[in-house]
């Protein structure tokens, strides 16, 4: 019993330092902005529950969707595309195969016009990831098949390059064959992990080195389970800010109370949908702001 009050106490603790850290950083975030006739790189997180879903938009207008989030989060995704305005898609990704990441797919493919897609060869069996390909057929759109290293042409003023999966490599895990992105505008990076866990890190980090992999934004891989995002992996990218996308109450526990603790030790300010709904994170490609 005793133990377990610890451990309450424990979780209570580290969560109110969360808090405590990310409301610090809205205070200082709230007081900058950019001009509206700036150009501005932005990422948003969208809220889609126990999943993941991600939206960049380029300073010259150009769209990408990264992953779908479950079945039930196609009317979150959609929502977000109308709010900007966006009608068709330049690209979109889908970084690996299980339904958190691509169950709303199939019905946003059959609704917004995209360009190109971008997927991995890493199969599966399930009805929406069928229901996925059969959308791809019908709506026309170019389908790359991502292998690292390569580089997408998105934008001219902005380098996104497929860090993950490798060629010619077995991974057991299927979570480690996420697409992995690093966004580049100007002196920023972001770095997009899919649900890469801790084995699918350390290969990143034995093939590219520290220096290829440091961000000043890290998209947590695996939600923010407890076997991902390891310190040496924080040690290489060195991101200032960590976003989690989680649903609230997971029966999971993302993000880990033992991954809030690394991220305080590291000093990364976290941000979390679960906490803070949809989350946007704007650079000039000198300065970063979040809005969330």
């Amino acid at each position: 019993m005793l133990a377990g009050l610890i451990t309450v106490l424990l979780i209570a603790a580290v969560a109110v330092l969360a808090m405590r850290i990310r409301a610090q950083f809205f205070q200082d975030s709230a007081e900058e902005s950019f001009a509206e006739d700036c150009a501005v790189l932005s990422l948003t997180v969208i809220d889609v529950g126990q999943g993941d879903a991600l939206l960049l938009r380029s300073p010259s207008g150009k769209t990408m969707l990264i992953d779908s989030g479950p079945d039930s989060a196609y009317d979150a995704v959609m929502q977000t595309l109308a709010a900007y305005g966006i009608e068709r898609l330049d690209a979109a990704v889908a970084t690996h195969p299980h339904l958190d990441h691509i169950g709303a797919m199939a019905d946003i493919l059959l609704s917004v016009p995209v360009d190109t897609f971008y997927i991995t060869d890493t199969p599966s069996a399930t009805e929406r990831y069928r229901q996925m390909l059969l959308a791809l057929q019908q709506c026309g759109c170019t389908v790359r098949k991502t292998e690292a290293p390569m580089t997408i042409a998105w934008d001219e003023d902005v380098s996104v390059t497929v860090l993950n999966p490798l060629p010619n490599q077995e991974y057991e895990e299927i979570n480690n064959t996420s697409i992995v992105l690093k966004v580049t505008y100007g002196d920023v990076s972001f770095l997009l992990t899919g649900d890469l866990e801790t084995d699918g890190e350390q290969l990143l980090l034995a093939v590219y080195g520290s220096k290829a992999l440091r961000a000043d934004v890290l998209k947590l891989g695996h939600h923010g389970s407890m076997g991902a995002t390891s310190d040496l992996f924080l040690d290489a990218v060195r991101p200032r800010i960590a976003i989690a996308s989680a649903g609230k109450d997971n029966d999971y526990g993302h993000p880990h109370y033992q991954l809030l603790e690394r991220l305080e030790e590291h000093g990364i300010s976290l941000y979390r949908t679960d906490l803070d709904g949809n989350i946007t994170v704007q650079t000039d490609g000198t300065r970063v702001i979040v809005v969330p």
